[in-house]
Parts: C-alpha cells; sequence; structure tokens
C-alpha cells in the first residue's frame, strides 16, 4: 500500500492535503495519467503556432505573404494586430502574466495558482475578467 496526498492530483478539489492509502497499482496508473496529461499539454502547445503580440513584419515575411494575400488582407492584419496590442496594453501587468501563462505557455490554471500564490478560482476569474476586457477594448 502506497499513500497518497489528494491536492497533489486534485488540486482544484482540495485545499488543505488529504493523504490516503491506495494500492501500488492504483498509484502508478494515477502517476501515469498525470504524466500522459503533462505530455499531451506539451504537444498541444508545440505544434499549434502561437504569435507574440508584437511580432513585426520583416521584409522575408512580407514577401512570402505578398505571394499568398492581396495587399488588403496584409494592411487588415496589420491593423487587427495593432487593435490587439493596443487592447493588452490595457490590461494590468498581472493580467498581461497569467493571459501569456494561459494561453501562450500552455499553463492550467491551476499551475499559474499555484505558481503566484492565489487560489484557482482566483485565477480563472481574474483570465476571464481579462478576456472580457480585451474583447471589449478590442471592439473600440
Amino acid at each position: 500500500m502506497k499513500e497518497i496526498n489528494l491536492r497533489e492530483y486534485y488540486p482544484e478539489l482540495y485545499n488543505e492535503d488529504s493523504v490516503i492509502s491506495v494500492s501500488d497499482e492504483i498509484a502508478e496508473m494515477m502517476r501515469r495519467s498525470i504524466l500522459e496529461e503533462k505530455a499531451y499539454q506539451r504537444r498541444l502547445c508545440r505544434y499549434q503556432a502561437y504569435y507574440s503580440l508584437d511580432y513585426a513584419l520583416t521584409a522575408e515575411n512580407e514577401r512570402a505573404l505578398l505571394d499568398d494575400e492581396m495587399p488588403e488582407d496584409i494592411q487588415e492584419q496589420k491593423e487587427r494586430r495593432r487593435k490587439l496590442q493596443k487592447a493588452f496594453r490595457t490590461l494590468t501587468l498581472s493580467q498581461q502574466r497569467r493571459i501569456y501563462k494561459r494561453y501562450f505557455l500552455c499553463m492550467s490554471c491551476a499551475e499559474i495558482a499555484r505558481s503566484e500564490g492565489y487560489t484557482i478560482s482566483a485565477v480563472c476569474n481574474s483570465i476571464h475578467r481579462s478576456l472580457k476586457k480585451l474583447k471589449k477594448n478590442y471592439d473600440l
């Protein structure tokens, strides 16, 4: 029998340590499921296209874009990027940091909460409010 802390496996549900005894097979299965989930999150992040908000078009990128897109499309992309950067700058530093960690570093709300010392619900609510604020300021 092996003792495991449920708080490590379910941080959203357990705010305090809760230790239980489980068989070795169950403990190994739970450990493997955590590793598989982390590997999945890394693959998800690795194979999706993420771009920096301050990404600037260089001459090489513009030439490649001109082959596929019309000049109006390029201008529209620049305008959207400029509006998004402007909207992103209206967020507080903590909101910017949490949005960056959540969507660019692919961290879960639980991981962000653990790293910043806040509750998961506080971090999730902050991210939700940040996205609403981004949408509102982007549409202006």
